[in-house]
């Protein structure tokens, strides 16, 4: 028994004895941003409480984020508990840093030759990958892979004309950014192509027919499923998006939005996944409107349409519960009634817009959850969005009798609750708790039972 005491104290010190925190979502919000304006707020970022009607809670002043007119990408790591903000000065050289989240304070700040678009980070904290820019015509641009813990330029992948977006994958295992005319999809660890669709040789302003080209005439912000089976990206010079076959490597469907009959020819800026992978929401930019698909059917099938307070830059993004939409205007969207429920506004009543925003967790101070900035698919691949009320995530939990003490950790490691004898029901453990993800330690006939459970209201 004494044994089984230390090894129980043993695990329990391992994972961490920390006072209990309220969890607590925020929306971060990088203003200005440069792809749209108006510049009307202190340059920096804005803190929102996701929880609390998105209120605004805080600004963090960055001058620097003004200074070249505004940012092109806010990319948060969670294991580094930083963001990480490019842009670019002029057509030649970029801007790029890091931002420690739980101080708000500057890790560090450079400059580079020909880079600062929309950056994403791998999973373990060790790279950056920045894209030379949609600005960057020319045949060459690619992706610079920075240092992300010093900064150091480590090295450059040519892929073609206008590099513009990038994410990891929250598997860690892929990179995929888009061009005028192409998307790469990279290892990133050994940074090697996977694959490249569509044609790097193709410039920016290169004119190709319908539905014979990625993107009907270019490719715009992208997704991808949890599976990754799927890649979708949206048209650049009409009215609806593509899907990517990756398994097969084709494009599988090009889905077009019709008025009267026929395509429509603007732009769509911004295409994303419910957490749920049920729906695929659109942004028609200059239509002033969010379009809606069904995908539980292939191709998918328009629903509904959404209007939008004004144009802009255009963008789609959820929260991780899957309960609102965040697109480029200060509308918040309920994703269940298609409704406007939220004006996003500082503390002065002013709007708040932008595209260059995340969500993040923390359990008091401590940073426990980021987002990406693409409204990415997590059905397979976040607990939160696939485990079924009462579920254990990793086979049948048994909580009889036979258990006699149950310790119940929070995702950051810290005890929220103990259950000091039997345990006859597993309500005993889920009452009180949160949404969210647990890890249990369960004491039982002379062993150490580690298990996770998924509290669901």
């Amino acid at each position: 028994m004494r044994g089984l005491t230390l090894a129980l104290l043993g695990l329990m010190t391992a994972v961490g004895f920390a006072q209990e925190g309220e969890l607590k979502r925020y929306l971060y919000m990088s203003h200005p941003d440069k792809s749209q304006g108006p510049a009307n707020n202190t340059p920096g970022y804005m803190i929102f409480d996701i929880d609390n009607d998105f209120k605004f809670v805080r600004r963090v002043s960055f001058p620097v984020f003004g200074k070249h007119g505004g940012l092109r990408g806010f990319e948060p790591s969670l294991a580094n508990k930083s963001v990480y903000y490019t842009t670019n000065i002029d057509n030649q050289k970029g801007l790029v840093g890091r931002i420690d989240l739980t101080t708000d304070k500057l890790v560090w700040e450079k400059e580079y030759a020909g880079i600062g678009d929309r950056a994403s980070v791998s999973v373990d904290g060790k790279k950056l990958f920045v894209p030379t820019g949609w600005w960057h015509r020319a045949l060459d641009g690619g992706n610079v892979v920075i240092d992300a813990l010093t900064g150091a330029k480590l090295r450059f992948h040519k892929y073609g004309s206008s590099p513009h977006n990038s994410f990891v994958t929250p598997n860690g295992k892929y990179m995929f950014m888009n061009g005028a005319h192409w998307l790469a999809w990279m290892d990133t660890e050994t940074e090697e192509l996977v694959h490249m669709f569509g044609n790097p040789k193709l410039a920016w302003d290169t004119k190709v027919p319908i539905n014979q080209d990625l993107g009907n005439g270019g490719v715009s912000p992208l997704s991808a499923d949890s599976k990754l089976e799927f890649a979708y990206f949206s048209h650049r010079d009409a009215v609806g998006f593509d899907i990517i076959d990756l398994k097969n490597k084709k494009v599988a469907h090009h889905v077009n939005v019709l008025e009267n009959g026929k395509i429509i020819p603007r732009r769509t800026h911004g295409v994303a996944l419910t957490p749920d992978e049920k729906e695929i929401w659109i942004s028609d930019t200059f239509g002033t409107r969010l379009i809606v698909f069904d995908n539980t059917v292939s191709p998918p099938v328009m629903k509904q349409s959404i209007p939008v307070r004004r144009n802009g830059h255009g963008w789609v993004f959820f929260t991780r519960d899957g309960k609102y939409c965040i697109p480029h205007t200060s509308d918040i969207i309920d994703v269940k009634t298609k409704k406007k429920v939220i004006t996003l506004v500082d503390d002065k009543g002013t709007l708040v817009e932008g595209s260059k925003f995340f969500e993040a967790h923390f359990r008091g101070k401590e940073l426990i959850w980021v987002s990406s900035q693409f409204g990415l698919g997590s059905a397979h691949s976040d607990p939160v969005t696939s485990a079924k009320p009462g579920q254990s995530l990793y086979g049948k939990y048994d909580l009889s009798s036979k258990i006699s003490e149950a310790y119940v950790y929070g995702a950051d490691g810290r005890v929220v609750k103990r259950v000091a004898h039997s345990i006859s029901n597993p309500d005993q453990l889920k009452s009180g708790l949160p949404f969210g993800l647990y890890h249990l330690v369960l004491k039982s006939e002379g062993r150490v039972i580690r298990q996770k459970m998924m509290v669901i209201p």
